[in-house]
């Protein structure tokens, strides 16, 4: 009996230690699959500039998912072949797909017309601006930037996805860590001004998400590139427990309801999600190019 259970004992500490060794779980939402190979061509001279430059790799987002698009060949006329890439999506029910297509390049806008309408600007030197129209009207959007076809091709994927705006962390004006070191920190998008001088800040919310949705950074980049372009400076925050924003969401916890289900009382979850926007408020005041005075607040 001894022998049998220092044998079983031997079992399970060689099992623990292969099951230690297993490398860890990778973001499904992280996979972007694309061909083993592109077909890519050089511009022709007589291809306009304009034209050309849309020529190569492509990385970033598309409604915050992971998103790639590979321009294989231009011709003078603006016709393009051209790879669209897509990782899974949870929340917006789609599963990872990679298709080649045609798009056409026409004023400095690259377009793919299908079920959705595709539409990619530059917005900066290296930086594209992606908008899609969805068949219900619905519009989202993205920021890619330029990456190495050869090494996309070959499986690289980066760690940290380009992402549309700038990473900030805002120090909560009351909520602290467990042990009171620190305040807790939210993380929000900031857009900075388009103009040179100080514009007025507008501060984007998300909705009361729950569950595995509130695990998602969400860059309000559509709503936020309209305020942008209608001379905002904007900032998309992420109250606490949601995305990678420090503290527990209890918003939820805290809304009252009835016996069917129907709301009663949400004054104690709407007065803790306050306390953030009046923590974003005060830090957006203080950032570069925001002009004193009233703060714009939206969304849902």
């Amino acid at each position: 009996m001894r022998s049998l259970l220092m044998v079983i004992a031997m079992v399970f500490v060689s099992w623990m230690h292969n099951a230690q060794a297993q490398p860890l779980t990778v973001d499904p939402e992280s996979i972007v699959p694309l061909p083993d190979k592109f077909d890519m061509e050089t511009a022709a001279p007589d291809v306009p500039p304009e034209i050309a430059y849309f020529c190569g790799a492509w990385i970033g987002t598309w409604h915050d998912d992971r998103h790639i698009l590979v321009v294989e060949r231009v011709k003078p006329d603006g016709q393009a072949n051209v790879v669209f890439a897509e990782s899974d999506s949870a929340f917006y029910n789609q599963n990872r797909q990679w298709w080649r297509d045609k798009a056409t390049i026409i004023d400095g806008v690259l377009t793919m017309t299908g079920y959705r309408i595709f539409r990619y600007a530059f917005d900066g030197p290296d930086r594209l601006y992606m908008t899609a129209t969805l068949k219900n009207g619905g519009v989202t959007s993205g920021t890619l930037v330029r990456a190495d076809a050869a090494r996309l091709a070959a499986g690289d994927r980066p760690t940290d996805w380009p992402w549309p705006g700038e990473r900030v962390w805002i120090p909560h004006l009351t909520v602290r860590t467990p042990d009171g070191t620190r305040p807790i920190m939210l993380e929000a998008t900031f857009y900075p001004p388009a103009g040179p001088g100080p514009a007025p800040l507008a501060i984007f919310n998300h909705g009361s998400d729950i569950g595995l949705y509130q695990l998602r950074t969400w860059s309000s980049s559509t709503e936020a590139h309209w305020l942008h372009d209608n001379g905002f400076a904007v900032l998309a925050l992420m109250r606490r427990g949601r995305g990678r924003s420090e503290g527990i969401n209890v918003e939820e916890e805290n809304i009252g309801r009835d016996h069917e289900g129907g709301l009663v009382d949400v004054s104690t979850g709407v007065s803790q999600a306050v306390e953030d926007l009046e923590s974003a408020i005060a830090y957006g005041r203080k950032l570069p190019g925001v002009r004193p005075g009233p703060v714009l607040l939206a969304g849902q």
